[in-house]
């Protein structure tokens, strides 16, 4: 390279000494050892607060997610002390407030509340659109862009629309990880009972729902002979909103060959019906009147069965109702990626990507020494990286820090 071009800064492999008080008896990798050192470096200059955080409960891990909780913190510069001087590698809160959040057993704390927290980590992988050999084995950018939509779904249609709340009541944060948790802190979710959180979470799980519990009997004058059933119907909301406006678009637009075809297996007039009366099908829908038409009549529960599948948003519903859960602190390091959990602005929610905007260490002429165990390539920052198993490697700092948290790369000697 010429004399007036920058040569990236390669960063020793020997990580400054951590503290002992948190670590395991066994001995700490090196891997281990320089993880906790970047993250240390981190906290220096960045420190993740929540809201009331002398009343909240923390926990820390550095093998896994919580390995030490019942710790309290006064105030903001004591948090930071102990993330620089103790470095852990995971780090949650409580989603409930207490009287003294380091009491413990658990009757000791003095419970005052607990926020309403959702949990979104599923795995998309092997769903239409993203076959499993598709699916990125450390970290999957449709996966999680999939499980950002759900998490914007789960505010929009279920949260906003159906029950009420507004974007003051919510915030949206990137795990760090695999998903999305949406956190309500308003007064009006403090109290509510795990039995009460439950129900929210099923509701928005669908968990309890089925064709049946959208389709009621109609009977004859006599009320002896069941002729039918009526459901959703134009104008209505929530649940039945979403079941009428899903049926009648597979209707309108449904083929004779899919009609012919499980779950469905018309023959014969009802699939005549259904192609040239498909107007009089429509309106029938719009009035909620499904037992109107044969073919209309049989197909109904499997579209709504259809329908509860395509709208529900698949929730880790344990998250939801315990009260005394600690959730992932967002702007706090995610030690199996080095991602942040990153708090999101509404008017920045739709266009954020974590792989992109959540980096911990974002610098690219930071690199460090590497061989990977595995082979790949990963886009981070906008950028494109490559990786191969048994190389030495001098890696951006993302992904060394990304591979190497993962297990998938070890730093070179």
């Amino acid at each position: 390279m010429g004399s007036g071009t920058k040569q990236p800064q390669i960063l020793p492999v020997k990580s400054p000494a951590v503290p002992t008080t948190m670590q395991p008896q066994a001995a700490v990798s090196k891997e281990t050892a320089w993880l906790r050192a970047q993250f240390a470096n981190f906290y220096r200059s960045s420190v993740p607060v929540p809201s009331d955080l002398q009343r909240r409960e923390f926990g820390f891990g550095i093998n896994k997610k919580i390995e030490f909780r019942h710790k309290g913190f006064r105030d903001q510069g004591e948090l930071q002390r102990y993330l620089v001087e103790e470095a852990p590698l995971f780090m949650s809160f409580s989603a409930a407030r207490y009287r003294d959040p380091a009491g413990r057993p658990m009757e000791r704390k003095g419970f005052l509340g607990s926020d309403l927290i959702f949990d979104l980590d599923k795995v998309y992988s092997g769903e239409p659109g993203h076959p499993a050999e598709e699916h990125h084995p450390v970290a999957c950018a449709y996966c999680l862009n999939r499980s950002k939509q759900d998490a914007l779904r789960l505010c929009d249609e279920f949260l906003f629309s159906d029950l009420g709340f507004s974007k003051n009541d919510a915030f949206l944060n990137f795990s760090g990880s695999k998903g999305f948790h949406v956190h309500i802190e308003s007064d009006s979710v403090q109290q509510l009972s795990q039995d009460a959180r439950r129900q929210l979470a099923d509701f928005i799980g669908a968990n309890e729902l089925s064709s049946e519990s959208f389709l009621s009997a109609t009977f004859g004058e006599e009320s002896i002979r069941k002729v039918g059933f009526h459901g959703p119907k134009k104008g209505e909301i929530g649940w039945k909103g979403r079941i009428h406006a899903f049926v009648r678009k597979r209707v309108a637009e449904i083929s004779e060959g899919e009609v012919r075809a499980p779950p469905f297996e018309l023959r014969g007039k009802d699939v005549i019906e259904l192609h040239e009366r498909r107007a009089e099908l429509l309106d029938a829908v719009d009035r909620g009147l499904y037992a109107a038409f044969k073919s209309l009549e049989k197909i109904t529960p499997a579209l709504i069965t259809q329908a509860l599948q395509h709208y529900r948003v698949e929730l880790d519903k344990q998250v939801t109702l315990d009260t005394g859960r600690l959730i992932r602190l967002q702007g706090s390091i995610h030690g199996d990626t080095g991602f942040l959990a990153k708090k999101l602005l509404w008017a920045q929610a739709a266009s954020f990507e974590p792989l992109r905007d959540a980096l911990a260490f974002p610098k690219l002429t930071e690199t460090v020494a590497i061989v990977p165990s595995v082979s790949g390539s990963i886009v981070l920052g906008g950028q494109v990286m490559e990786y191969n198993e048994g190389t030495r490697q001098d890696a951006p700092m993302a992904l060394a820090v990304l591979l190497v948290a993962k297990k998938k790369a070890v730093l070179a000697l």
